[in-house]
């Protein structure tokens, strides 16, 4: 991709959000990339854990491409067994619900679903006025019928 941008003459960010690892992915990918030149976001310090061994070196607004073998970082054994043991979250139940102008809403079984028939066109992503929320059980019937509904199918309930 990087000689199609070169010849747009286009400058580019890149934005891989995730932890240590990710970031010294994206720091060799920027090293690499010459029109990498936009400032890049990995946000890896919103984590609680990097799990890497050594922190990424950041020094006037620049950070130094890793120099280890393969993505330049050492995996922090230990953080990755402490989180493999960690317990999955239980959450309550729940689905999304965009709401479009003029009081329609659209449900589906969760965010991933959302996010993923969005990618497809399946419903508007960037419709003037769209809101995204979450609907959280309330204990009414029609919440129970409504979620029982998204579990059943792999489609989103249009409701005008």
């Amino acid at each position: 991709a990087s000689w199609a941008f070169a010849a747009a003459n286009t400058p580019i960010l890149l934005q891989y959000v995730g932890t240590g690892i990710t970031t010294g992915f994206a720091c060799q990918l920027g090293a690499v990339m010459h029109t990498a030149t936009l400032p890049g976001v990995t946000a890896h310090h919103t984590y609680e854990d990097d799990l890497i061994v050594e922190p990424h070196v950041m020094q006037r607004g620049f950070m130094k491409v890793p120099d280890g073998s393969g993505l330049g970082v050492e995996l922090d054994e230990d953080a990755v067994i402490r989180y493999r043991d960690t317990p999955a979250v239980e959450w309550p139940r729940h689905f999304s619900v965009v709401s479009l102008p003029g009081g329609v809403e659209h449900y589906y079984r969760n965010l991933q679903q959302t996010e993923n028939l969005m990618k497809l066109g399946v419903d508007e992503s960037f419709a003037a006025g769209a809101l995204l929320h979450e609907r959280e059980d309330d204990g009414s019937e029609e919440f129970d019928r409504t979620w029982r509904r998204l579990q059943e199918q792999d489609r989103p309930i249009w409701n005008a």
